[in-house]
């Protein structure tokens, strides 16, 4: 959750020969419905939660499923979504069987949760690169220990699941990804196996203005001294970028 996949996700998408699909996963299912039509049209079935499961879904109507002669096929899923439909066994299957890989995005928990607070709050969950500008900086948020304790330690125990069944994966930090993304791009089309494009895609989306990382928290001080030492460890490891 608002660990810097959609850039990732929308660049992806404007390679030559790939689709990367946006929200075919989302918890919500208008969301889903139109991430659906958006590529397949007013194909059925469009993804239900309550009539099949993702790993179904994925099999029966995406991958393996080019509409456009795609050489690459993905789907971004986030932290949640791999959670809640319990897509790290599904994506160990896949790999298996071969030809199946994963790009892993790797963020500071912390500063994922602080984005989904602001974005709740603010209504703002993303903006075009044109659009920036006219979005105002959104307040400082309060986090309680013990929302930060169960959203930091189930991020550490996706991310060690993924560790663990996902062996074929391309990891990069986020702060990476968006400090060199020119390189970056390069050393995932490469990972793709994908012939490098003459140009270099764009995310269709621009991180949008903030305050400085510590200051995005109204009780940062008085938060660190409460939390457990391994939460604590995790959300100090990494830059709160």
């Amino acid at each position: 959750v608002r660990s810097g996949t959609h850039g990732l996700q929308s660049a992806l998408t404007r390679l030559p020969k790939v689709v990367c699909h946006e929200a075919l996963l989302h918890q919500n299912a208008s969301v889903s419905a139109k991430s659906h039509v958006r590529y397949f049209g007013a194909v059925t079935p469009v993804f239900d939660r309550g009539n099949c499961g993702a790993p179904v879904y994925l099999d029966a109507r995406v991958f393996d499923k080019p509409l456009r002669g795609e050489q690459a096929i993905g789907v971004r899923a986030t932290y949640d979504q791999i959670a809640d439909d319990d897509l790290v066994d599904y994506f160990s299957t896949r790999q298996a069987e071969g030809d199946f890989c994963v790009i892993h995005v790797r963020r500071n928990p912390l500063i994922c949760l602080v984005s989904q607070k602001q974005a709740e709050l603010s209504g703002l969950w993303s903006a075009k690169p044109h659009e920036v500008a006219r979005h105002s900086i959104p307040r400082a948020v309060t986090l309680t220990v013990d929302e930060v304790v169960e959203f930091v330690r189930r991020s550490v125990a996706i991310q060690n699941k993924i560790a663990e069944k996902l062996p074929d994966r391309f990891e990069i930090p986020y702060l990476s990804l968006y400090a060199d993304w020119q390189r970056n791009i390069e050393k995932i089309c490469a990972f793709l196996e994908l012939e490098f494009p003459l140009w270099i895609p764009q995310p269709a989306c621009a991180r949008l203005r903030n305050r400085n990382p510590t200051a995005r928290i109204a009780n940062y001080d008085a938060l660190l001294k409460q939390l457990p030492m391994d939460v604590f460890d995790e959300i100090t490891s990494s830059p709160l970028f």
